[in-house]
């Protein structure tokens, strides 16, 4: 299995179709073929529902993350993984951790694994923030859901805690292992 290796977004082939502004991409090798994560952001304005003045100025923010590889002069998508924060009125924040991005190959089967991360908020305090940390594996999808981990005064933390997709359970336990590893290191962003 070959290295990950950061591409810019002119690098990522057209047949990927992620949507929004790419904002991060990598690629590696293994045995699917010549594969590709990339990272993609947009926002759009909110929808003014209950609990918004008519006035209100509310704006969406949209993540995406697209695993697609490309073999034999073809691209097919393995996964496509979306979320968003919705109908903001406050401080908004909707990114990928550069800190979560790994690849590893955990079960030695010539497949890579690749774990990516990122927040969601809407907040005019400093509070936790919606961390999500996932792991893709051919298609495969597993993610810890928890909160970001804030100082809330005298010296004291709050949140950085997360649960287990139930995933994890048909997975080997090092990817479970790894994952836990990987959301200690980003769990204060």
């Amino acid at each position: 299995m070959g290295p990950l290796k950061k591409i810019p977004a002119s690098g990522v082939p057209k047949g990927i179709g992620a949507e929004g502004k790419i904002v991060d991409a990598a690629r590696w090798e293994d045995s699917n073929g010549d594969n590709f994560i990339v990272f993609s952001k947009w926002s759009a304005p909110g929808k003014h529902g209950a609990g918004f003045s008519d006035d209100a100025d509310t704006v969406s923010a949209h993540l995406e993350a697209v695993h697609a590889v490309a073999s034999a002069g073809a691209t097919r998508n393995l996964r496509t993984l979306k979320d968003k924060e919705q109908n903001c009125d406050a401080d908004l924040r909707a990114s990928f951790l550069d800190a979560a991005l790994s690849l590893t190959d955990l079960d030695h089967d010539g497949i890579g694994e690749i774990t990516f991360g990122y927040v969601l908020n809407c907040a005019t305090d400093m509070s936790s923030a919606v961390l999500k940390l996932v792991m893709l594996e051919d298609g495969a999808r597993y993610i810890l859901r928890g909160q970001t981990r804030v100082h809330v005064g005298g010296g004291e933390m709050m949140g950085g805690n997360h649960q287990v997709d139930a995933a994890f359970g048909n997975a080997p336990p090092s990817f479970l292992e790894h994952a836990k590893a990987q959301w200690l290191k980003v769990r204060n962003h």
